[in-house]
């Protein structure tokens, strides 16, 4: 993983973060799934009495570990599969003792939502972009084409690094970490890329590798992006990517959020927008949720 810049925030926030639904390469979306979505979400805890609030979700956790079948996984949606109406039993119960905690304890909840047809249309925009700077270039170099490896997983988890960062600012957090479950290698460094670029919204540079056919030599040069705007681009307030575990019951309340948000997203028409207001309206925690706005771009590109 890369390491975190030198001004890292000190922590008082830690997000423990899920997801739920449809995942994959941007550029093998297909119209055929434009009505399936994704999204990630996160519980919010002071980093100082995350362990008071761990203590108040254990004992369901440990109602819900014990009602589960061998070999099964920790998850709320495997609770309800076919032949589980026991450990199913169980979970509904469990399901209803978690919400009624967040709404007790006051926990805040961040989501990203995304339509698969926006995902597909701003890969499409920017891949057109790209095809456009190369066709007016004027130098003889030769950059390979690589196949794009952007997922739907990375802009969801790029736009809720964005959210958790106005929720540390209007908070007035000094940072948050960010609690995944579990993660292998390779997801965690896409990830913790992902993150990374919206600390570098304002001002990036890449260096890239070409060949050049009339030295006949390979040459190495940097690309650089910069935006002005009259207010910051830049995250602040973001802390490390870390690895919870899935034996952790604020893991757990996590899951069963993510997953009810989901069932309730999924149930909207098929061209519903996924991040406003109306989109939570009548769901179980919908006055918990901070970022629903109306004018949610993510609800369109």
């Amino acid at each position: 993983m890369n390491p975190l810049p030198a001004s890292a925030p000190e922590i008082d926030i830690l997000a423990f973060i899920d997801e739920s639904g449809a995942r994959g390469y941007s550029r093998n979306l297909t119209p055929a799934r434009d009505h399936e979505l994704g999204l990630v979400c996160a519980l919010l805890f002071p980093a100082l009495s995350v362990k008071e609030f761990r203590d108040a979700f254990r004992p369901g956790y440990q109602l819900f570990l014990d009602a589960m079948p061998d070999g099964a996984k920790l998850h709320i949606t495997d609770a309800f599969a076919s032949g589980n109406e026991r450990w199913a039993a169980v979970a509904h119960s469990v399901r209803s003792e978690f919400q009624g905690l967040i709404r007790r304890l006051e926990i805040p909840v961040i989501f990203e939502a995304r339509r698969l047809a926006v995902e597909r249309d701003a890969h499409e925009q920017r891949e057109d972009m790209v095809s456009r700077a190369k066709a007016i270039r004027r130098s003889p170099v030769r950059i390979p084409d690589r196949p794009s490896r952007s997922t739907v997983e990375e802009q969801l988890v790029f736009g809720l690094a964005l959210k958790l960062d106005a929720f540390c600012e209007d908070a007035q957090c000094r940072g948050v970490d960010l609690m995944f479950d579990e993660l292998d290698a390779k997801v965690a460094q896409r990830y913790e890329d992902a993150i990374n670029r919206t600390r570098n919204i304002g001002r990036s540079t890449r260096r890239v590798k070409g060949w050049n056919p009339k030295t006949k030599s390979c040459v190495e040069g940097q690309i650089s992006f910069r935006a002005d705007a009259p207010f910051p681009l830049n995250t602040r307030f973001l802390g490390h990517l870390c690895v919870a575990g899935k034996q952790d019951p604020l893991i757990l309340a996590t899951d069963i959020v993510a997953n009810s948000l989901y069932d309730h997203l999924v149930g909207l028409p098929a061209t519903a927008y996924l991040n406003r207001p109306q989109s939570i309206a009548g769901w179980e925690l919908e006055h918990r949720i901070y970022g629903a706005r109306d004018d949610a771009i993510e609800d369109i590109f």
